[in-house]
């Protein structure tokens, strides 16, 4: 069962993101949505680190482009996390190189 959690925004407003039942199984179905404890923009934030933290162990390999893909939940209280599972999401690296036109 889903659930619905409403995130401010910083400039105001709000968004409302559909999630999974996290773990303590499934909930009661109800019209009422949940209010997540930070910002959109505070919950998203953190998957910054993330991203630096693959890029600068690939960095040292010289590719002309890197392609990174994280698979990432959502959740009311810790924002952004890494997937659990290869289905509900991964993370992906492409590293490409040119030939020399020497």
């Amino acid at each position: 069962m889903t659930r619905l959690v409403e995130y401010p925004l910083q400039d105001g407003g709000s968004i409302v993101v559909e999630m999974d039942d996290g773990p303590g199984g499934p909930r009661l179905a109800s019209d009422t949505t949940e209010r997540a404890h930070r910002t959109f923009e505070d919950a998203v934030t953190s998957i910054q680190p993330i991203g630096k933290a693959l890029l600068e162990q690939v960095k040292s390999l010289s590719p002309d482009s890197v392609q990174l893909e994280l698979g990432v939940k959502l959740n009311a209280k810790a924002g952004i996390v890494l997937a659990s599972s290869s289905a509900e999401g991964h993370v992906k690296i492409t590293l490409k190189w040119s030939p020399d036109k020497g």
